[in-house]
């Protein structure tokens, strides 16, 4: 009887990662801007992953509420939202307030950012995170830390990091049953991320020390419920005015960390063993950027091949199996219908096996890579292709990595019709490049086959044959505004130096 009994463990030890990749606690994601209700369009957005397609759609007019990327969230088993924080307080699917949640994170971040609860709660990044208990959907963990302003430096950090434990009753509804600190101390602002321990029923989690290497791990969920902290120095001292507002990003896999740092332009990069805790081979990986941008976003791929990272506007691929090659994919720089900045920001993986990119801005618009284990242009990345009803907090809530082993289902559609149009007049060997949407109305993108030619020149003419756009081409998706363009008819260039490669007709309508 002993010995069934072992073998029946053994068989559930062996199932728990299988498990946790079949739940849905990231299959409707809630965003939005507290101030929607003000200017007389919806608080909320829910981007909707339940159905045959992706869904985008108003969600909902609150009492000044919003959710950014300092905030969190987490879907039942059947994928249904059921939580959602902004690290002020704690909300139901109905943006009502959980029983016991008000104050959640006190302190300073808290007496700025939560008293009328303006622009969507705590301002920062990867300021808490939902983690689900394996095997038991009745009780959500919930890592959260604050934030103060450093004097010294007048720097943002934080002190202290919470862990507070959610419980469903019969109802549905939901209550924080206990809230305790971890932490107590100085450490770099943001940075909360989780993966999967090896053996499938607990969480790891980290904070880093202020201005050090030093990395305090523990472990949530299981019996222990929490166990650490444990911890390591390892690498550079990851300095806070650098990388306290970039993303930090486990691999699918749970063998990788990765931190992007605003400046200087690097990626630090961690071999990760999700059964130790233990960190090893640290890296330090440049990619180009422009002098007045900022590292932001970082992101594996599904496989756990490609790396990406963002810097304000710009978008580059990192081959971790071609020596870290660096490949710049794409420049964005628009504006939209209110003349708000649209950027590059943090990476989102999704359900459906896409990548979705925030804008870094408070503004309507998505970004997608919609074959993120593709190399080069082949990753399909598509500029401003999900308008959200209401506006964007920066960028989508904080999730833990839920794709385990790069775990999606690539049977859910993108129900947005593709409108790449192919240009006229292809002149040698860089031919072939796109030019698209064709009609335009609010923007367009340049998009070449492969690697950017060295020196590429986009020139745009009107009917009449003066020069209203000239621009570099730096990228293999290169997007433009059009917002000032009047309607009508223009004919546009792409040279390479002074070598005319290809041209075409581009239309603008209103």
């Amino acid at each position: 009887m002993i010995y069934r009994n072992k073998k029946y463990f053994f068989l559930l030890f062996l199932l728990f990662p299988f498990l946790a990749s079949s739940q849905k606690w990231d299959y409707q994601w809630p965003m939005g801007y507290s101030s929607g209700a003000d200017v007389g369009i919806p608080d909320l957005t829910l981007l909707d992953f339940t159905g045959d397609t992706v869904a985008i759609y108003s969600h909902a007019f609150t009492d000044g509420l919003g959710f950014g990327s300092s905030g969190s969230f987490i879907c039942d088993e059947e994928g249904q939202l059921v939580l959602v924080t902004n690290n002020c307080a704690v909300y139901d699917q109905d943006f009502q307030l959980v029983s016991g949640s008000d104050s959640l994170t006190p302190g300073w971040g808290y007496d700025v950012n939560c008293g009328d609860q303006s622009y969507g709660g705590y301002i920062g990044s990867q300021l808490t995170v939902f983690l689900p208990q394996i095997g038991n959907d009745s009780i959500v963990y919930l890592i959260h830390k604050d934030n103060i302003l450093y004097n010294s430096t007048l720097g943002v950090l934080s002190t202290k990091l919470y862990l507070s434990t959610l419980v469903r009753k019969l109802d549905g509804t939901y209550y924080l049953t206990g809230k305790q600190q971890l932490l107590d101390g100085l450490y770099n602002y943001g940075h909360l991320t989780s993966c999967l321990h090896a053996d499938g029923d607990k969480w790891w989690t980290s904070m880093v020390e202020f201005n050090t290497n030093k990395f305090d791990w523990f472990l949530i969920g299981g019996q222990g419920i929490v166990q650490g902290p444990f911890n390591q120095a390892i690498g550079n001292p990851l300095i806070d005015d650098d990388v306290g507002i970039s993303q930090t990003a486990f691999s699918p896999n749970a063998s990788l960390l990765a931190i992007n740092s605003k400046t200087p332009k690097v990626i630090y990069l961690y071999d990760f063993d999700n059964s130790t805790g233990l960190m090893s081979n640290p890296q330090v990986i440049p990619y180009p950027s422009a002098v007045d941008d900022i590292g932001l976003g970082v992101a594996f791929s599904f496989d756990s091949r490609f790396l990406y990272a963002s810097s304000s506007t710009d978008l580059y691929q990192i081959d971790l199996q071609d020596g870290n090659a660096v490949e710049h994919i794409a420049h964005h720089l628009s504006y939209d219908e209110d003349q708000w900045p649209v950027g590059i920001g943090f990476f989102t993986l999704g359900p459906d096996c896409r990548m979705y990119i925030g804008p870094a801005t408070t503004t309507y618009y998505l970004h997608v890579v919609h074959h993120p284990n593709e190399k080069g242009a082949a990753c399909g990345f598509e500029a401003r292709v999900l308008r959200s009803p209401s506006n964007i907090y920066r960028n989508i809530p904080n999730i833990p990595m839920y794709r385990f082993d790069g775990a999606c289902d690539s049977t859910i559609a993108f129900p947005y019709k593709d409108t790449v149009s192919v240009a006229v007049g292809v002149f040698g060997e860089h031919g072939g490049v796109k030019v698209f949407p064709n009609p335009v109305t609010d923007h367009f993108t340049v998009s070449f086959p492969g690697r950017a030619p060295l020196g590429a020149t986009l020139r745009l003419h009107d009917a009449v044959g003066r020069l209203v756009l000239e621009r570099p081409l730096p990228a293999i998706n290169n997007v433009f505004g059009a917002e000032g363009m009047e309607p009508g008819v223009y004919f546009f260039q792409i040279l390479v130096g002074d070598r005319r490669m290809q041209e075409g007709k581009l239309v603008k309508v209103e």
